[in-house]
């Protein structure tokens, strides 16, 4: 976490596809979220699809975070769509992200790593660790 890279993680089990057609970015507007899509354009680049996934916490009024992304990625010459699920009560949000993983057969998830206090991540786990435990497909993550 402190080497100031991207690191990616592949899952301990299944197949691994070389090609990494479909790919999503796990969007939650923090820094992190920012740093890991930036270090994956190379990658992002070669994929056939891309879906900017945000799960909102709140309702809000006006347009979701996550919309501006899709408009950055398209002046890199990268189409994507941007969905905004809400979130499901006593369900994890690494939970739901692993559920549209597998229901949109994504190739590589992009995330942003550790994005709460240490403290607050050891105790009450976190979508990093949740993700990481249970993981089907490569994960590029950045902190």
């Amino acid at each position: 976490m402190g080497s100031g890279r991207p690191a990616i993680v592949l899952p301990y089990a299944g197949p691994i596809r070389s090609q990494m057609d479909n790919v999503m970015i796990a969007w939650d507007g923090g820094r992190e979220s920012a740093r890991a899509a930036t270090n994956a354009l190379p990658l992002i680049r070669r994929a056939s699809f891309v879906t900017i996934m945000k799960v909102q916490r709140h309702s809000h009024y006006g347009e979701p975070t996550g919309i501006d992304v899709a408009a950055w990625l398209a002046r890199h010459g990268i189409e994507a769509s941007f969905t905004a699920t809400p979130k499901v009560s006593g369900v994890d949000t690494g939970a739901m992200l692993l559920n549209a993983l597998a229901d949109r057969h994504i190739d590589l998830l992009v995330m942003g790593a550790y994005g709460h206090m240490r403290a607050q991540e050891r105790l009450l786990g976190g979508v990093t660790r949740n993700v990481l435990r249970s993981m089907t497909v490569p994960l590029l993550m950045s902190h």
